[in-house]
C-alpha cells in the first residue's frame, strides 16, 4: 500500500509538475533528474523510493520555503505542500554515535575521491565552514561485513570508501550538508570507472567457428600490419554483446543487480514459447544462434579510431539476401508478429521466423533490465543517458555489436581504420555463427581461468534451443 508521501510524488507526477528527484544511486549518491525531460515512459519507473535509510523528505516551492515531513506511515501530506510540489529531497537518516555526535556517512569512488575533495581539501574546508560544528574524514581501508544483527553494515569493493560526516548537535545541518556533499560526489560520477556489466558472451566453451574465423582475421591483420599495437585485439574467449555497465561497490548493490535478473521473464529464459521449433529445423545445442558478418568503424573519423566492431547479419531467405541491425538496434526486417509479413516468401522459412522472434524478446528483456535497475536503485537516468541506453524519449536505444578491436586495451592511441575497411575482403569478413549461452553479470577487468571470460558474480543460462 502506498505511503501519503508516495501518493503525493505521483500525483505530482500525473499532473506535469517539474520538479527534482534525488535518487540513492551506485556511489551512495543523489543523483538530480528532471523527469519530465524523458517523458511519461521513464516516469512510473522510479517515482518513489522508500527505505529503512530514508527518515525525512524535504518539500520545496518555488520560493524556495521548505518544510519537513516525516514518512511514518500514519503522517499525513499537507495538502498545501503537495500542491507546491516542486524539489524533492530524500534525506537519509543519521543517528547519535558513543560521543553523542550526530553521524552519517557518504559511499564514494575512491578514483574520484581526489575530484570531490578538491585540491588540498578546499571542498570539504568550504562545507565545514558553512556548517559550524560540522567534522567530515574518511574512513580508510575499512571493509564493513554484512551481518544480519547490524543495519547499514556492507562490504566494500576496493574500488570504494566511506566519507564520515558528524555534527555536534543539530541534525537537520548535518542532512543538509550532506546532501551538498552527495551532489558533489554526483557531480563527478562520471569520473568513475565501471565495475561491473551484464553481458551475452561468447564462451569458448561453446563455440568453435566464431573464435577460429576471429583468430584467422586477427592473423590477416598482423601478417599485413594493419595494426600497430596487436594489444587492441579483443582476446577471442572475451567477446561479448554489452547490455549495460554499471558501477556497484556493495554486497547489497550486487545482490540487487541478481535479483533485478533472477526477476526478469523471457522466452529466452524458457518462462513461455510462443514459437515451436519444427522437426526439419536443426537448432544449435544450446543458447541461442547469432551470424556474425563484417567490419564497422564506432568513431565518425575512421582515420582515427577508437572500436572496430562486428554485429549480426540475418539471411533472406527469399533471396539469399543479408540483411543487417543498425546500432540502435532497429531491424531492417518486420517483426514477425506483424501481419502484413505473413506472406512474404521468407516467411515459410520456420528457421528464420525463430531468430526474428528472439529480436523482439531480446528488446523487451533489455527494458525490462533497465526498468529493474532504475527501480532498485543501482543504475540511474543521467547514466543511461550518457552511455546512449535511454534516449530523450525515455525509449530504450540498443546497440547490440561485438567489439573486435579497442584501443582502450593497449596503449589508447587512436588507429586507422581506413587501413582495415578499404581491404573489401577485412570489411566484408564472415566471421560465422555463434551461440551465445547465458546471460552475465560479470567483474570489469577480471578474468576467470575457467571461462576465459571476466569473471561471473551471477550468470542465468538462456533456454536452448532458440535462434537469434
Amino acid at each position: 500500500m502506498s505511503t501519503p508521501i508516495q501518493t503525493a510524488v505521483v500525483d505530482a507526477l500525473s499532473k506535469g509538475l517539474k520538479y527534482r528527484y534525488y535518487q540513492p544511486g551506485a556511489l551512495g549518491a543523489y543523483e538530480t533528474v528532471n523527469l519530465d525531460e524523458f517523458g511519461p515512459a521513464l516516469q512510473p519507473m522510479n517515482a518513489y523510493r522508500m527505505g529503512d535509510v530514508t527518515e525525512t523528505v524535504k518539500l520545496l516551492d518555488d520560493d524556495d520555503q521548505s518544510s519537513d515531513i516525516g514518512v511514518g506511515d500514519t503522517e499525513e501530506v499537507r495538502p498545501e505542500v503537495e500542491k507546491a510540489l516542486n524539489t524533492i529531497y530524500w534525506v537519509p537518516a543519521a543517528k547519535k554515535g558513543s560521543d553523542g555526535r550526530w553521524q552519517t556517512r557518504v559511499l564514494c569512488a575512491r578514483d574520484i575521491m581526489g575530484r570531490v575533495l578538491g585540491r588540498e581539501k578546499y571542498n570539504i574546508s568550504e562545507l565545514e565552514a558553512a556548517y559550524p560544528g560540522l567534522c567530515i574524514e574518511l574512513e580508510q581501508n575499512k571493509n564493513y561485513g554484512s551481518n544480519a544483527g547490524q543495519k547499514n553494515r556492507v562490504r566494500l569493493s576496493q574500488g570504494a570508501t566511506f566519507i564520515t560526516m558528524s555534527h555536534d548537535s543539530d541534525k537537520i545541518k548535518l542532512a543538509e550538508a550532506r546532501l551538498e556533499l552527495e551532489e558533489l560526489v554526483s557531480k563527478f560520477r562520471s569520473f568513475a570507472a565501471y565495475t561491473h556489466f551484464i553481458s551475452l558472451p561468447i564462451l569458448l566453451a561453446d563455440n568453435v567457428e566464431f573464435p577460429g574465423r576471429l583468430r584467422e582475421f586477427f592473423k590477416r591483420l598482423d601478417d599485413k600490419a594493419l595494426v600497430n599495437d596487436v594489444r587492441i585485439m579483443m582476446p577471442l574467449g572475451m567477446c561479448h554483446y554489452t547490455l549495460i555497465m554499471l558501477r556497484l561497490y556493495t554486497d547489497d548493490e550486487i545482490a540487487a543487480v541478481i535479483k533485478v535478473i533472477q526477476k526478469l521473464k523471457s522466452p529466452l529464459f524458457g518462462d513461455e514459447v510462443p514459437v515451436s521449433i519444427p522437426r526439419d529445423v536443426q537448432p544449435p545445442p544450446k543458447g541461442f544462434l547469432v551470424h556474425l558478418k563484417g567490419v564497422y568503424c564506432m568513431d565518425e573519423d575512421e582515420t582515427q579510431a577508437s572500436v572496430l566492431y562486428t554485429k549480426e547479419v540475418e539471411a533472406d531467405a527469399s533471396n539469399g539476401s543479408a540483411a543487417t541491425n543498425d546500432l540502435n538496434g532497429t531491424s531492417q526486417f518486420k517483426s514477425v508478429a506483424d501481419p502484413s509479413v505473413s506472406d512474404e516468401p521468407c516467411n515459410n522459412d520456420p528457421w528464420l521466423r525463430l531468430r526474428r522472434s528472439a529480436h523482439s524478446y531480446l528488446d523487451a528483456l533489455v527494458e525490462d533490465l533497465v526498468a529493474g535497475l532504475l527501480s532498485e536503485g543501482v543504475s540511474c537516468v543521467e547514466e543511461l543517458v550518457e552511455d546512449r541506453l535511454i534516449q530523450a524519449d525515455g525509449s530504450i536505444q540498443r546497440k547490440l555489436h561485438i567489439t573486435l578491436l579497442n584501443r582502450k586495451l593497449g596503449d589508447k592511441k587512436p588507429f586507422n581504420a581506413r587501413l582495415i575497411l578499404d581491404d573489401p575482403s577485412l570489411r566484408n569478413f564472415d566471421f560465422g555463427n555463434a551461440i551465445i549461452t547465458g546471460l552475465h553479470l560479470s567483474r570489469r577487468g577480471e578474468p576467470s581461468p575457467d571461462t576465459f571470460y571476466y569473471h561471473p558474480e551471477f550468470v542465468r543460462p538462456l533456454r536452448p534451443h532458440v535462434g537469434l
